[in-house]
C-alpha cells in the first residue's frame, strides 16, 4: 500500500528525523518518519482539513506552508 503513496514531510522538521510524513488526497495517511513500516493513520481529506484548520487557528501558521483548501487535500 506505501509504495503507491507519495509521502512529504515538512521542510520546517529540519535533519533530525523526528517528524511525520503525509500523503494528503481523498484519503490522507499519516505516518512517523522513524517507523515508516510500521503502522500508519489515515483520515478522510475533510478531516485532516478540519485539523489543519483547528491547528491554525490556535497557532500562526507560516504562509509558506501548505494550507487547507476546501477540497480537503491540503493544496492551494
Amino acid at each position: 500500500m506505501t509504495s503507491e503513496i507519495t509521502w512529504h514531510k515538512s521542510t520546517y522538521s529540519g535533519a533530525s528525523g523526528n517528524c511525520v510524513e503525509v500523503s494528503e488526497g481523498p484519503t490522507t495517511h499519516i505516518r512517523d518518519t522513524q517507523h515508516r513500516t510500521q503502522t500508519q493513520l489515515s483520515v478522510s481529506g475533510s478531516e485532516w482539513n478540519a485539523l489543519l484548520h483547528t491547528l491554525c487557528s490556535h497557532w500562526p501558521c507560516p504562509s509558506t506552508r501548505v494550507t487547507p483548501n476546501s477540497e480537503g487535500t491540503g493544496e492551494p
